[in-house]
């Protein structure tokens, strides 16, 4: 600890078993709360239930220091300062871990995760003779190897420069956790790699034996197009037979329909004619209607119980068994009425007779106008001719009945507008009758010429159907030409570029014998050289081929860095503003790949230029220097979006 308050803190802690202030009042009463069933004591006060609660504190409170470096004089001065925190402790060092804990959790952690190299390794005779016959003894053999080397190489460094590298046990599991996620990720990349050759390949073997059995179909569719062909001559002939024969009706079935339509026309003229006549005898017609509408039932009723109705009454009723051609007691002679006129002596036995009949006047609104004739008018011209058959004498004489007077008068007014348009109703009758044989005829004549325009309907349907089929084959025939030529130019194309595909097969197969190797070293430079100058990397890296010699492991030869940083990358980068230098480089790889979060010594800040650059491209990236007082809130405001941020101006004593 390079702040003692911490540790006054903590000796204050174990000496008394609190420290004062940390607990507020109201948190204090809620311990005692819990601590009074624990005090064998009744009734016991804040004294008491405060030293219970510091004696537990005492008994139960466990502090675990951990020392990296070892005991020394630090650790000699604070503990003569802070006496308790050594008081009654238990001192535990752990040594470096021995090479068979090492192996042994390589072999482990490398458990089915490279079956392809064991090929490789039977291929090695060298390999054989070390006792390390699979893959993941190799592996696990050359992680301890490297890690214990790292770990001298780290006292070496330590006594040149003065400068203290750790080695953990941490790092070794953090290289293993590094080589298997990229061995896995690289695996899966050339596995995609030869998997797409490989369906290149395929499909270019495919298009082989598509364009044969494509030039076989496009012989046996040229057959069928010639017998389609044929047959569309076949059936063009049958349409035009069929189509002069439908001309014919057709021009047949248009001169019966003229002629109708001329009939049509005539009909329709006399029929307009008789309608006007008819209309002239509509308001004589309407009139009786509404007078039948006049009498009550209370009227008739009422005529039931005279014994002997008036004499105009009794004429009335004569009237309508006339037009109802029912029996009349005509008269015997001529009487005079009261105002000195001659008149009809009425009867009543038969007009009493229809009168009690409940249906009465149901009869009469119902009443057959179209039946009168000539008779009924001459029966009927006398009562008419009379001075007192009218309305207004009728009324007077027998109140609502006297619309039986009016429906006399306009019954007989309809039939003579009726008689007159008799002989144009005749000749209306005859000619509809010879419209109806006329149309029935069309009729005929439309169904024949529909039975023949349904089988030339048919046969062009035919004819369309097979001009159709014919067009798809001449689409299905052009289209598999189409088809062949594109197939036959691509194959021609990828002729060069299958033996470029059978080359790549071939690096890929190698790339795949060296992924071992290569995977290894960059997780030895990703976990181990970051802490290390470059001469010391440089040293690392070569201890790693030289153990992959020794254990007889392909690799890619480090004469360059493209095993670690490919050339593109390094390209991006320099244009990113990087400078060109190995160590630069190798700084940018370790940036951009390690697990751990980045310290850059970077005094002429030609590293936090690049790397803001770099980062810029992925999104916004958050900055705060150190010596800001709110530096805290961007970090925690980038946490809390996921962004990334840079912290400039740190200073030995990191906050």
């Amino acid at each position: 600890f390079e702040n003692d308050s911490v540790l006054e803190l903590i000796n204050i802690l174990l000496t008394t078993g609190e420290i004062v202030g940390l607990h507020q009042k109201d948190d204090l009463e809620l311990l005692y709360d819990d601590l009074t069933p624990l005090v064998k004591k009744e009734n016991p006060t804040h004294a008491d239930l405060h030293a219970c609660y510091r004696q537990r504190v005492r008994e139960n409170i466990h502090i675990v220091l951990h020392c990296s470096s070892g005991f020394g004089s630090l650790v000699r001065n604070q503990k003569i300062k802070f006496p308790a925190l050594l008081r009654r402790c238990v001192v535990n060092i752990f040594p470096a871990w021995p090479t068979e804990a090492l192996i042994a959790t390589a072999r482990e952690q490398f458990k089915n995760l490279c079956p392809n190299v064991s090929a490789v390794v039977k291929q090695s005779g060298k390999a054989q003779k070390t006792g390390h016959a699979d893959a993941q003894s190799i592996l696990a053999n050359h992680a301890s190897h490297m890690h214990a080397f790292v770990e001298k190489l780290a006292a070496q460094y330590h006594k040149e420069s003065g400068r203290q590298v750790l080695i953990p046990p941490g790092d070794f599991f953090q290289y293993l956790s590094i080589y298997r996620a990229r061995y896995s990720e690289k695996a899966k990349s050339i596995s995609d790699r030869q998997d797409s050759i490989h369906n290149g390949i395929n499909v270019l073997e495919q298009a082989r034996l598509d364009v044969v059995e494509m030039k076989r179909s496009l012989g046996d569719k040229q057959v069928v197009l010639d017998r389609a062909a044929q047959e569309l001559e076949v059936l063009l002939s049958g349409i035009k037979v069929q189509a002069d024969v439908a001309a014919e009706q057709t021009t047949k079935v248009e001169e019966t329909r003229n002629d109708l339509a001329y009939q049509a026309t005539k009909v329709q003229r006399e029929k307009d004619e008789a309608q006007i006549q008819l209309a002239a005898a509509e308001p004589s017609l309407k009139a009786a209607e509404e007078a039948l509408h006049t009498i009550r039932p209370e009227d008739i009723a009422t005529l039931k119980r005279l014994p002997n109705p008036p004499p105009l009454i009794r004429r009335i009723m004569d009237g309508v068994l006339l037009l109802r051609s029912f029996p009349v007691d005509f008269p015997a002679g001529w009487e005079t009425d009261t105002s000195g006129n001659r008149v009809l002596k009425p009867s009543w036995a038969q007009g009493k007779a229809m009168v009690t009949d409940f249906r009465f006047l149901q009869h009469l609104q119902e009443f057959p106008k179209d039946t009168i004739n000539d008779e009924h008018c001459e029966l009927l011209a006398p009562y008419l001719l009379m001075e007192d058959f009218t309305v207004e004498r009728a009324s007077s004489a027998c109140g609502s009945l006297a619309g039986l007077c009016t429906w006399i008068r306009m019954i007989t007014v309809y039939h003579t507008f009726a008689k007159a348009i008799a002989p144009k109703r005749q000749r209306l009758a005859i000619a509809e009758s010879q419209l109806y044989k006329a149309k029935i005829l069309l009729r005929k004549s439309e169904e024949e010429l529909a039975s023949k325009q349904t089988v030339l309907d048919e046969m062009r349907s035919k004819f369309q159907q097979a001009l159709d089929d014919k067009t798809v084959l001449q689409n299905d025939a052009e289209t598999t030409r189409r088809r062949l030529s594109t197939a036959q130019s691509l194959i021609s194309g990828l002729n060069g570029e299958r033996g470029r595909w059978l080359s790549q097969t071939t690096v890929n197969i190698e790339l795949q014998k060296r992924l071992m190797g290569d995977t290894a070293r960059l997780a030895a430079f990703l976990c181990y050289c970051p802490a290390f100058n470059q001469r010391y990397r440089q040293r690392i890296l070569e201890e790693v081929e030289s153990d992959f010699d020794n254990l007889a492991l392909p690799y890619t030869s480090s004469s360059s860095d493209e095993a670690l940083i490919p050339q593109e990358l390094k390209r991006t980068w320099v244009l990113e503003g990087l400078p060109t230098d190995d160590q630069s480089m190798q700084n940018a790889s370790i940036v951009t790949q390690a697990v751990r979060k980045v310290l850059l010594i970077d005094p002429q800040g030609q590293g936090v230029r690049w790397l803001n650059n770099n980062l810029s491209k992925r999104g916004p990236v958050y900055k705060t220097s150190i010596t800001k007082v709110n530096w805290l809130k961007t970090v925690t405001q980038a946490a809390r979006e996921g962004k990334p941020v840079i912290i400039t101006d740190v200073r030995n004593d990191v906050p």
